[in-house]
């Protein structure tokens, strides 16, 4: 039953990572899976949900209004099947919808390609976008890293000077006092 297969993944999963799982949550975003076609798109509701959280455990301790607004953009904008996002990429519905909205960015600059053309190809082959995803996460930390790195600099650079400042500014007074 859906309600076993659930209590398994979720058993699996706290073997593998220890969690807290929200009871009244998880039930929450299987109804909205449910309800936007996810669960039910013709194949068996139990099969799908067994290999959507095979994939990705995570999805038990996630917040609902997460999962269920990037789902929404990977069926509205980039025109994901319900089947192949269960199939193929359940992992997708993980990242919050700036990151998959960032992969789609990311993708067209590295590509040198339009928007448009990235979504269409990775509507045909979504662990493209996955690749996307995973990728811009990488570049944004490297900017972060780069930016913390810069500011540490900038502020070393203003400590040396300000002592310095006040080296000068004691040699000064010394000077001027005949020492």
């Amino acid at each position: 039953s859906l309600e076993e297969m659930s209590e398994a993944a979720a058993s699996s999963a706290k073997s593998i990572v220890e969690f807290e799982i929200d009871e009244e949550q998880w039930a929450e975003t299987k109804m909205q899976l449910t309800n936007i076609g996810i669960l039910s798109d013709g194949d068996d509701v139990d099969e799908s949900l067994q290999q959507i959280l095979q994939a990705a455990p995570q999805l038990l301790r996630l917040d609902t209004k997460q999962i269920i607004a990037t789902v929404r953009y990977l069926l509205d904008e980039i025109k994901l099947s319900p089947t192949l996002l269960v199939k193929e990429a359940p992992k997708l519905m993980l990242y919050p919808l700036g990151d998959v909205q960032y992969g789609v960015e990311f993708l067209a600059t590295m590509m040198m390609m339009s928007p448009d053309f990235v979504i269409l190809t990775c509507r045909s082959s979504p662990t493209l976008l996955i690749t996307g995803i995973e990728s811009g996460l990488q570049e944004r930390s490297v900017q972060a890293a780069l930016k913390s790195a810069s500011d540490a600099t900038n502020a070393a650079t203003k400590r040396v000077a300000g002592d310095l400042k006040a080296s000068m500014d004691q040699l000064q007074k010394r000077k001027s006092k005949g020492l």
